[in-house]
Formats: C-alpha cells, sequence, structure tokens
C-alpha cells in the first residue's frame, strides 16, 4: 500500500475509536437473557463475571420510549469529536476549537482556540492534564500541548522539528507522552516518546505503513500501535527505548495473522483479541503474542461479511461484542466463554455503518442502526430509541462519546445533546 505524505498542516489521520465495524444492514433486533454484571471503564480490571447462557433471536430492539434529554449545549462550530472522561465532555469543533463541558450539566468549564485534526481516539486525558497535537493560530504548526484538564490552562508545548508532523497523542506511560508523528526524513510513521518533564523525545520507533493509532494500557511497559482495523499489531516496549516485543498476531508459532482486533477499545479479560479474517477469533497473550485460547467466529449463520469476517468491540472487563454485519453478539471471555446474548440486524437494501459505545457507569451499551438504540449490557432489551431532532440522522460518523450515565452526541452541527441512558 502506498503510503500518503501529510504536510505539517494537514495530517492525513485515521486513529481508532468505538467504531465497532461497517455492515450491511437495516433495523437492530436484539434480544437475551444473561445475569447482572459489573462493568468498568475500558482499561481497567473489570469487577466481575457475567455468566449465561446462549439465547435466541427471538425480539426486536425497538421500544416507544424516548431518551429524556439532560443537556443541549450549542458550540458554535462544527462538533468533529466527543470524548467522555472523568466527569467532563471535551469537544473539537470546526474550525480552532477545543472547549470541556460539566458531563453532567453542559456547562462550559473552558474552551481555548486550538486548530486539530483530533478524533476522540487521538487526544489522551491523564492525572489531570489533557494532551492534544494541534496548532494555536489558524494555518499554524502543529505542537503537543498539555493543558489542565480542569481550566484550560496551557501548562507547556512541544515543538517537532520541521521534518515531522505531529498526528495524535494516545497516552501516557512512565512519565511520557506516546505519540505518532510522520516523519519526512524517513517517509515513515513513527511512535515518539516525548518526557512531559524535559519535553525531550526518548525515543523513536517505526510504525508498519498504514498504522495510526496507539494503545497504550494504564500499566505495564508495552504499547500497542496498530492500524485503524486492529490490525499489523506492534507491541513497543517503553522500557527498552521501543524496542519491537513482538508483531503480528500469533507470532509464536501459531499460524494466526490479525485482520482486525479489539485493541482500539481495549482488552479483553487481560487477552488482545484477534480476528483472523478465516473464521477464528484468537486471545492472545499482550506481553508475548502467543496464542491463549482461540474460539470459531461465529456461532450461527453467516452475518453480511461471512462466517470468516468479523469485528471485535472490548467494554474492558471480561465481556466481548462480535459483530458480523448482521450479528452484534455478547460472549464471556475464554475457549469455553458463554454467549450471553445476541443481535440480529435485518438488511434493508441499503449499506449501513455502526457505531458501538458503552457506558460502564449505567450499564449501557449504545448502538447506532436505523436509530441510536440504547440497551442494557447484561440483558441486551432495548431502553429507547433516538432518530435524532435534525434534518441529519444521527448515523456511524455521528460524533458520539458515552460515560456517567449519558450518551453525548452531535445533535446538528453545532449542537451537543445529552441522554440519559435510562428511559
Amino acid at each position: 500500500m502506498e503510503q500518503s505524505s501529510p504536510t505539517r498542516r494537514n495530517f492525513l489521520w485515521a486513529g481508532g475509536g468505538v467504531v465497532l465495524a461497517t455492515a450491511v444492514g437495516g433495523v437492530l433486533t436484539l434480544t437475551g437473557g444473561g445475569r447482572d454484571a459489573s462493568h468498568t471503564k475500558a482499561g481497567k480490571a473489570g469487577k466481575g463475571d457475567r455468566a449465561g447462557a446462549a439465547v435466541e433471536n427471538t425480539g426486536s430492539m425497538s421500544s416507544t420510549a424516548s431518551p429524556h434529554t439532560a443537556w443541549s449545549l450549542p458550540v458554535g462550530g462544527i462538533v468533529r469529536a466527543l470524548r467522555y472522561q472523568d466527569g467532563r465532555v471535551y469537544v473539537v469543533t470546526i474550525p480552532g476549537g477545543l472547549l470541556a463541558a460539566d458531563a453532567a450539566t453542559g456547562r462550559v468549564l473552558w474552551r481555548e482556540s486550538i486548530w486539530t485534526t483530533a478524533r476522540e481516539g487521538d487526544f489522551a486525558v491523564d492525572n489531570g492534564v489533557l494532551y492534544v497535537c494541534g496548532a494555536l493560530t489558524e494555518g499554524g504548526e502543529a505542537e503537543l500541548l498539555a493543558l489542565d484538564a480542569a481550566s484550560g490552562r496551557r501548562l507547556w508545548t512541544y515543538a517537532a522539528p520541521s521534518t515531522a508532523v505531529l498526528g495524535g497523542a494516545y497516552g501516557v506511560l512512565d512519565g511520557a507522552v506516546l505519540v505518532i508523528v510522520y516523519n519526512h526524513v524517513t517517509s515513515r510513521r513513527e511512535v515518539w516518546s516525548v518526557d512531559t518533564r524535559t519535553r525531550h523525545v526518548r525515543w523513536r520507533a517505526h510504525c508498519p505503513d498504514d498504522n495510526t493509532t496507539l494503545y497504550v494500557p494504564p500499566t505495564g511497559t508495552l504499547v500497542y500501535d496498530l492500524d485503524p482495523n486492529g490490525a499489523n499489531i506492534q507491541a513497543l516496549d517503553t522500557a527498552r527505548h521501543g524496542a519491537v516485543a513482538w508483531a503480528g498476531a500469533g507470532s509464536a508459532g501459531d499460524p494466526m495473522s490479525a485482520a482486525s482486533s479489539c485493541l482500539a477499545t481495549g482488552l479483553v479479560g487481560g487477552k488482545v483479541l484477534t480476528t483472523d479474517g478465516q473464521g477464528s477469533i484468537a486471545a492472545l497473550d499482550p506481553a508475548t503474542g502467543k496464542v491463549a485460547w482461540k474460539v470459531p467466529a461465529t456461532s450461527g449463520a453467516a452475518g453480511a461479511f461471512g462466517a470468516s469476517t468479523v469485528s471485535l468491540f472490548a467494554d474492558g472487563g471480561d465481556v466481548y461484542y462480535v459483530w458480523d454485519g448482521r450479528h452484534l453478539t455478547a460472549r464471556q471471555a475464554g475457549a469455553a466463554g458463554a454467549q450471553l446474548w445476541t443481535a440480529s440486524v435485518k438488511t434493508g437494501g441499503f449499506a449501513l455503518n455502526t457505531q458501538v459505545l458503552v457506558d460502564p457507569d449505567s450499564d449501557t451499551l449504545f448502538v447506532t442502526g436505523a436509530a441510536l438504540y440504547a440497551a442494557d449490557l447484561r440483558t441486551g432489551g432495548c431502553r429507547w430509541q433516538y432518530s435524532g431532532t435534525g434534518p441529519i440522522p444521527v448515523s456511524f460518523d455521528t460524533p458520539m462519546a458515552a460515560g456517567g450515565g449519558h450518551c453525548y452526541l452531535a445533535a446538528d452541527r453545532s449542537t451537543v445533546v445529552a441522554l440519559t441512558s435510562s428511559a
């Protein structure tokens, strides 16, 4: 694949987020059983297991109930990205805006003029500091900016050499921000580790050509760079100056080759879940890349992608979601993990991209289809559905975030609304 060469003012970015899959479909139908379970934010250990048996597709994910709108906020620009973290909603707007709002009330806490191409997965919040790559003036050069997450006050900036294009900031590990840049000298994307105290680059590591995002766990020494589908996985050891710990799925003797993975949304039961495009899901040891267990990708009728191709989504605990283009299935992690509930998509004769988000604070799964649906994580039961308020319907490319008992979305191009998870 030929690699695009970004300019310093226009970095071509396709970072990972919580989009689950692209598929053909129509109205989503969802039913299920299963028992109560606890979930936590992505990247943190799950509080408990969720047991349950396989269930049949017998109901429809539809509801006459509508969500309660907790608040509505005009943001004064086109909404580019939304992110929820630690009781705040961060909004990237076009042109040149970044603001933080109280997630419970919608009150604007701060607003800064920052020109950034960041999507929801391309900036990080750690220990009260927000890290984003952007320019302070329109048409200016992008810098790595560290802002106080509570006030928006600029703490420090890092300006890359003129030969490098800063892309996104993905997390902090051992006192360093992990960013992806495009290096014009090497004509490659690279992972850079920028020391938060000295603002010097500790190390640089090459990415595979199309790798454009990073997963940075909260602990340990390994970080993972990957492509937008979650494939081309490369584990880098931050304790060894970014040396490659392992690369590719099943690199330790198993022929498994990752077509996609769950890494854009985290680990599942402490493992990296991958698909091979040949009908299998494998769980890899995150430290070695060795296959810990393997299961069939689908347990029933083939989806719109066929039996061999699926996409995966993690919710930060030991449950994962499998999307095959027609069905969304919740499974327990493990070789003998139970199917908890399943969803079927009735094809409507048009292409339907699907976005899935998890609110662990209210055990709610948000799914975009013919409408936006809120489902109970534990049972799959539909709580409400929402079709939007403007001429542009809610869809796969609607900026969205979830957390704190709400789903936050761009109800139109310039207004953010918070929908309560419960009906």
